[in-house]
């Protein structure tokens, strides 16, 4: 933290200098730096703050480039800030401007984010197009990674709308990259939640490989895939008091962001009680409560009717 705080100070300084001497362009650099650090000490109000005056700027400039990139990265910060109407239309006029200016990776990136902020507010039509489209460009640029990784998204979608994939080879979809960390996180869900609906198994080994990744998500960056991976895993987990562990480390974390879905933990941890038994309706009120919190996140009214249907829909299953 003090590290981070320093290099706060450092691009703040950096920019109040660059402005005084008439540098619009290394001003606004010096501000994205900001922000990206205050994002990862948790700061998100005042990354946010930061990354929309570089879009003010870098509309003034006219570096779209830039401007696509921070309307991305201010979406992605309403997203954890759990406001997810404002993260759809950032991201959205991010594809927009990336798919003007012909930036085709970035635009897929954009994609991808928009259709996870669709499947969280229960619009599945809207995911799976936006994610349809992601994979017909990736097709189209001949790029591999991004193609997996659209491909374990579309499949995770038809598993939560209820629909039985044809998964003929789960370890065709294995991410091999060592850079590909989210759709490594993506894929050990779709094996798990796969598993669960076919009442299949995971091996031990397997088991012990995502208890030993998810050690690794506990930072502010992963913590959506952190809660995501530790709910799917749950179920599956050998020692019911381990199980237990982990989900009440999560929920216990410091920096889980009020955008996370902290409430499919806290359903996770409630299925481990015995059913009708007080523990599990504490646990159960207590994943209630975690979504109506998120739904006042959300201003829209009918995004936030439409988040709260869905959400409580996934509670009762």
């Amino acid at each position: 933290e003090l590290r981070l705080s320093s290099g706060s100070d450092c691009f703040k300084e950096a920019s109040s200098i660059f402005h005084s001497i008439g540098r619009l362009d290394l001003e606004l650099i010096a501000k994205v730096g900001f922000a990206a650090v205050e994002f990862l000490r948790g700061k998100l109000e005042s990354a946010g703050l930061a990354y929309q005056k570089a879009i003010d700027g870098f509309r003034l400039l006219q570096n779209r480039l830039a401007l696509s990139r921070n309307y991305y990265n201010l979406g992605d910060i309403f997203r954890f800030q759990g406001h997810y109407d404002l993260a759809q239309d950032h991201l959205a006029r991010s594809v927009e401007v990336r798919e003007e200016i012909g930036d085709q990776v970035g635009t897929v990136e954009s994609l991808y984010v928009l259709a996870e902020i669709h499947a969280s507010m229960g619009d599945w039509s809207s995911a799976e197009s936006v994610t349809e489209k992601a994979l017909k460009i990736s097709d189209r640029i001949n790029h591999s990674d991004l193609m997996l990784e659209g491909k374990i998204r579309q499949k995770l979608n038809q598993l939560s709308v209820g629909l039985e994939p044809v998964i003929e080879d789960l370890n065709s979809l294995r991410p091999e990259s060592n850079n590909a960390m989210a759709s490594t996180v993506l894929w050990y869900t779709l094996v798990c939640r796969n598993a669960q609906i076919s009442e299949g198994e995971i091996s031990q080994d397997f088991e012990e490989e995502i208890l030993q990744t998810i050690e690794l998500l506990f930072n502010l960056p992963s913590a959506y895939l952190l809660c995501l991976l530790t709910a799917s895993i749950a179920p599956f987990v050998s020692k019911p008091g381990l199980a237990k562990e982990l989900l009440e480390k999560v929920i216990a974390y410091p920096q889980i962001p009020p955008g996370a879905p902290l409430d499919m933990v806290l359903s996770a941890r409630a299925l481990l009680e015995s059913p009708d038994s007080p523990e599990r309706e504490e646990w159960e009120s207590r994943a209630m409560a975690a979504v109506e919190e998120r739904a006042k996140l959300i201003e829209r009214p009918a995004d936030r009717r439409r988040f709260l249907k869905a959400r409580l829909r996934r509670l009762e299953e």
